[in-house]
């Protein structure tokens, strides 16, 4: 199905397999590398609906961090080189999202070395994935690209 030469049975193929690779980390396995070889579909409605999917995977508890990091160093090729500009901005978007607004949750009432805590575990996190996507062909210059895109993008964190 995923396969099929009408793009909309493609984008309807895609949104069904989505829905169990979330709701099932053991789909997630199976499926994500048919999802990930539609990333360059040729139809732009496929394309945008994998980018929100590959988002939605990186979220899933438990996928582990070479997975994350080979999901963002398709999201960063893609905001960089998707010949379609929304798709260029999407990826863009969903990394603020996935690397700068959400993160876990830090109860209002916790102490300094709580806090502390967190922070310094959210940021390790970052770093490891930011160092782990080198292996995926990501180079300083396509980061530079990617973290001018996060500057003009900071319109929508502040808009949420």
């Amino acid at each position: 199905m995923v396969e099929n030469d009408s793009p909309s049975v493609r984008d309807t193929a895609i949104d069904f397999l989505g829905s169990y690779m979330i709701s099932e980390k053991i789909f997630v396995d199976i499926y994500y590398p048919l999802v990930r070889s539609r990333l360059y579909d040729p139809s732009l409605a496929v394309r945008k609906r994998i980018v929100k999917l590959l988002k939605d995977i990186y979220l899933v508890s438990g996928i582990g961090q070479d997975l994350q990091k080979e999901i963002a160093s398709e999201l960063i090729m893609c905001s960089v080189r998707d010949s379609d500009t929304s798709i260029r901005d999407l990826c863009v978007k969903l990394i603020v999202d996935i690397w700068f607004t959400h993160t876990e949750q830090i109860a209002p009432d916790a102490r300094f070395e709580e806090l502390e805590q967190k922070i310094q575990r959210i940021l390790k996190d970052r770093m490891d994935i930011i160092r782990g996507i080198s292996n995926f062909g990501i180079n300083s210059e396509i980061l530079s690209q990617l973290l001018i895109k996060v500057n003009q993008c900071s319109v929508c964190i502040h808009n949420r």
